[in-house]
């Protein structure tokens, strides 16, 4: 059965719709596709686990060998620009906030793809899979989007930062170049996210979706 293929079988079928010759049957393929799915399944929730070790692991190293409490005042006074002295503090408040909702995006939903993973597992009854794998499917479309919201709203919140303790008299030019640099990070920032989700997350999920069709209808 590990040489399955689905659409070989597909095409079998249409020539020979009786199933006569069949080298699988319908239970047969069901077990097959249950199978495929199980593992689109436990590699999200692998592929979650060493996501969360490697953000305890560079929010660590961080902390204790890069983490500059005056980088952004630095870099201001670098361009010439008039700040808040304040804006040190505020920036590592909003980025502590960040790390610490993004710390709980992930604890919560490694639990939550574990916790489905154990239930999917073990079931055997056709149907109550497939309502299972469809609900995971939408848990994995939700951790996808709140992990772009938050970067967005990052972005965004940083934006506002930014303009709260800016003071006047900074030279317009070096305050057009602070806005747009930012802004075009934003957008990288944010496109590099949604293609590492779309190809990781979003690859297997939809794959995930091609199984469940196929487990809806085999034939």
């Amino acid at each position: 059965m590990s040489n399955f293929d689905l659409d070989s079988y597909k095409n079998d079928w249409k020539k020979n719709p009786k199933g006569e010759s069949l080298r699988y049957s319908a239970g047969e393929i069901e077990k097959i596709l249950s199978k495929k799915s199980r593992s689109s399944v436990r590699l999200i929730v692998l592929l979650s686990f060493a996501e969360l070790f490697l953000f305890l692991f560079l929010s660590v190293y961080n902390v204790l060998y890069v983490d500059d409490p005056m980088f952004l005042s630095k870099g201001f006074t670098h361009m010439n620009l008039h700040f808040n002295p304040n804006i040190n503090k505020e920036y590592h408040t909003l980025y502590s906030i960040l790390q610490i909702i993004s710390l709980v995006i992930s604890i919560l939903y490694c639990w939550i793809f574990i916790r489905s993973y154990l239930k999917i597992r073990i079931q055997n009854d056709v149907t109550t899979f497939i309502k299972s794998i469809i609900q995971f499917r939408k848990q994995v479309k939700f951790f996808i989007w709140a992990n772009l919201f938050l970067i967005s709203s990052f972005g965004v919140s940083f934006l506002w930062l930014m303009h709260r303790n800016l003071l006047a008299g900074s030279p317009p030019q070096a305050v057009g170049v602070l806005y747009t640099s930012v802004f075009c990070a934003l957008i990288i920032s944010v496109g590099i996210m949604w293609a590492y989700l779309h190809f990781t997350y979003g690859k297997i999920n939809k794959t995930l979706g091609k199984q469940l069709k196929s487990l809806q209808n085999p034939k």
